[in-house]
C-alpha cells in the first residue's frame, strides 16, 4: 500500500491528519470533504527515510534508540510553521533516560538515513501532544528537581515542552499553538523587528503572548489542578 507523503495538523481545532495533500494555496484531508487554506495547517511532511522496523518517518516524529546506557528520544525537526514547507530536517535531542534520571539533550543534527534507520518511531508530536506537553505544571517544562549550578548555587533541573522554541531573532515561540513571545532583554525587540523587515504591523501579528518568553503555559493541556 502506497504510503501518504504528508500529514497535517489544524492549530484551531487540534486535529491530527493522517493523510493530507496540497492544493493551490489550499490543503485537503483523504477522504474528507474538508479544504483549508494552507494558511491554517501545518505541513508534517515525510522526511525520505525509514526507521528501524521500515515506517516513514514524518516531520514531527518522535524517535527512541536505546542501548545498554538507556535511551535518548530525539525529535524530527524544526518545528513548522503555519503553511510553510519545511525541506531541510534534523534530529533535535530531547530527552536521555538513564537510571531513571531524565536529563536534557542538546544534541541537533541533520536527519541522515543512517541515524534514523538506528531508532524507532514511539510517536509524533502533533498527534499524540497531550502526552508529550509536560504534565501538572503550569509552565513549559517538568520540573526535575535540584541540581548545583557551575557557581555552586543549586537550581531546578528542568524537561523542556518540545514546542517551546528560542529563536536567535528576539522570540520564542510555542510551535503547538503557533503563537509568540518577545524575549527579555533590551536587544529583543530590535531583534525581532528586524527579523520581521522593520514592519511593526508583521511583528505584532506574531507576538501573541506575554508570558511565554517565560515559559508560562498558553494551551492549557495537562495544568495541575
Amino acid at each position: 500500500m502506497k504510503q501518504p507523503s504528508l500529514k497535517a495538523f489544524v492549530v484551531e481545532t487540534r486535529k491530527f491528519h493522517e493523510r493530507a495533500e496540497i492544493g493551490h494555496e489550499c490543503v485537503s484531508f483523504g477522504n474528507t470533504s474538508q479544504v483549508l487554506s494552507i494558511w491554517d495547517v501545518l505541513l508534517l511532511p515525510s522526511i525520505g527515510h525509514v526507521d528501524s522496523r521500515g515506517t516513514p518517518v514524518y516531520l514531527g516524529d518522535v524517535l527512541r534508540i536505546t542501548d545498554a546506557t538507556g535511551s535518548a528520544e530525539y525529535v524530527v525537526g524544526p518545528l513548522p510553521e503555519n503553511g510553510k514547507v519545511v525541506e531541510k530536517f534534523q534530529l533535535e535531542g530531547w530527552r536521555r533516560i538513564k537510571a531513571k534520571q531524565v536529563s536534557n539533550l542538546s544534541e541537533m543534527a541533520e536527519a541522515t538515513a543512517e541515524q534514523v534507520a538506528s531508532m524507532t518511531v514511539v510517536g509524533n508530536l502533533y498527534r499524540d501532544y497531550q502526552k508529550y506537553v509536560p504534565a501538572s505544571t503550569h509552565y513549559c517544562y517538568q520540573g526535575l528537581g535540584l541540581q548545583s549550578s557551575p557557581a555552586g548555587q543549586p537550581r531546578l533541573k528542568t524537561l523542556p515542552c518540545p514546542f517551546w522554541t528560542n529563536s536567535d531573532h528576539g522570540m520564542v515561540y510555542c510551535r503547538l499553538l503557533q503563537i509568540g513571545s518577545l524575549q527579555q532583554g533590551e536587544q529583543a525587540e530590535g531583534l525581532a523587528l528586524a527579523h520581521f523587515g522593520g514592519d511593526p504591523d508583521v511583528l505584532g501579528d506574531h507576538y501573541e503572548s506575554l508570558l511565554l518568553w517565560d515559559q508560562v503555559k498558553e494551551c492549557g493541556i495537562n495544568k495541575r489542578r
